[in-house]
């Protein structure tokens, strides 16, 4: 049974090791999925990276949902909501869902998840997302939820030794 879970403290993200974070995102990288993480990250890194979201949890600029597969006690994916610390009113999400997980409604459950957590807890007047060219799942998904694409920026991350473009879409309502 999957469960979503909105985490503004820590407390949803620190059921999981750092080990077990390293392992769910070198999962993407095993499969060559199109993120900007494109490399094994260590447990070290991990565990810098889970101090940086306590941190930004603290000071309010994030949160995150995430859903658990309860009976295997594993991540099937999250949705990173990020306030811009300038403009608090901008609001940009990070999503991502285990192939395990896929086709199953999680990725849009989650994303209309971070938009209500966008909009009631952030108080967000401008939402955006980006995908990397190429990865029309993904915009697909944003799409259906009313993302429209607003700007493309070539050449702007490294994939697996090619560099793509991320294209950035806005929701306008």
């Amino acid at each position: 049974m999957i469960k979503f879970y909105i985490d503004t403290t820590g407390d949803v993200i620190g059921r999981f090791s750092a080990k077990k974070w390293a392992d769910w995102i070198n999962s993407f990288v095993v499969e060559k999925a199109l993120i900007t993480v494109n490399k094994h990250v260590s447990i070290g890194e991990e565990l810098i990276w889970l101090g940086d979201i306590a941190r930004k949890m603290k000071d309010g600029t994030l949160a995150m949902i995430i859903a658990i597969d309860e009976g295997k006690n594993a991540i099937a994916g999250t949705c990173e909501v990020r306030r811009d610390p300038l403009y608090g009113h901008n609001v940009s999400f990070g999503l991502a869902v285990h192939k395990n997980y896929r086709k199953q409604g999680i990725g849009t459950r989650l994303l209309k998840k971070g938009i209500e957590v966008a909009k009631d807890h952030f108080k967000a007047k401008n939402l955006w997302i980006e995908y990397i060219e190429g990865s029309e799942a993904a915009k697909k998904l944003y799409e259906k939820l009313g993302f429209v694409e607003c700007c493309e920026m070539p050449n702007y991350v490294e994939c697996y030794g090619e560099y793509r473009k991320i294209i950035r879409m806005a929701k306008l309502d």
